[in-house]
């Protein structure tokens, strides 16, 4: 409640204070008129305005955690619908800035839909705390052991993910390859950027290649290295894509892969060598 009641304070105070002769009245007149438009603008049911955090508030005291979820969803049409108004009637500046809003709130009404019962519980949060101060202290084994109870009571939800996510990096460095991936694979459309890289990397040791192209974009735009341009690229020649795979190699040409020349001479390339597109980038070359 502080913003919309500074901002109607404020609306109070320059309400008597415009009548000021000369500078200052012109002054306060315009304060007041951008504080009543900025306060009732303030109380629009959108996020992340005051008006959209109270409705926030009162979501999360009826349906819980599902609250949240509720309010970004209603939030984001709102925002587009007001960003449309505001464009036909030509206030660029404002709609671009509802637009945004549309954006952002659709992008983390997605977020919020692993968003699970188990994310309000305050002890499994202070044991994932827990777990995660034990990693930090280079106890890796009861670390293990506190995100594996985690998992085993939250099943679902943010915690859930993220527990899951430390424990497939544990498994892989243990080398249970099949373990990890699979728990990835599970969570494959919200993982963290280190464990999608991760899941992209188990994928290709594994032969799975048909996932390893998959996720290729997605990774790439997290981690923009040349290792992981490569591997596309090896997946790529594995299932026959040849355009796919010349533009893998490109990319890894861009990412600092200077002896790409060599690269495209082992066996794996032979899968589509004869292709004349495969022929011709070569002769680029």
């Amino acid at each position: 409640l502080n913003g919309p009641l500074f901002g109607f304070i404020i609306v109070v105070i320059t309400y008597f204070l415009k009548d000021f002769s000369g500078h200052a009245g012109l002054l306060m007149t315009q304060i007041y008129y951008v504080n009543i438009i900025w306060t009732v603008v303030n109380l629009l049911p959108i996020l992340p305005l005051d008006g959209g955090q109270l409705v926030r508030l009162g979501m999360e005291k009826v349906f819980h955690f599902k609250g949240l979820r509720y309010t970004l969803l209603t939030s984001a049409v709102l925002s587009l619908l007001f960003s449309l108004v505001l464009f036909i009637t030509q206030n660029f500046l404002a709609g671009a800035v509802f637009f945004l809003f549309a954006f952002e709130n659709f992008s983390n009404y997605r977020k919020s839909l692993s968003i699970g019962p188990s994310d309000q519980s305050d002890e499994l949060k202070k044991n994932f705390l827990a777990a995660e101060l034990m990693l930090r202290q280079g106890n890796k084994e009861e670390a293990l052991k506190g995100f594996e109870a985690i998992r085993s009571r939250a099943k679902v939800g943010m915690i859930y993910n993220a527990a899951t996510q430390y424990v497939a990096f544990f498994k892989y460095e243990l080398g249970l390859v099949k373990e990890a991936y699979e728990l990835l694979r599970s969570l494959k459309d919200n993982l963290d950027p280190d464990a999608l890289a991760l899941f992209h990397r188990i994928a290709f040791e594994l032969g799975e290649f048909a996932q390893v192209m998959e996720i290729a974009g997605s990774v790439f735009q997290y981690v923009p290295k040349a290792e992981v341009a490569l591997r596309s690229a090896y997946a790529a020649a594995h299932l026959k894509l040849v355009e796919a795979c010349i533009g893998w190699l490109q990319t890894a040409r861009q990412s600092g892969v200077e002896n790409l020349k060599e690269i495209i001479l082992e066996n794996t390339f032979d899968l589509i060598r004869e292709a004349p597109e495969f022929a011709d980038f070569i002769k680029q070359l």
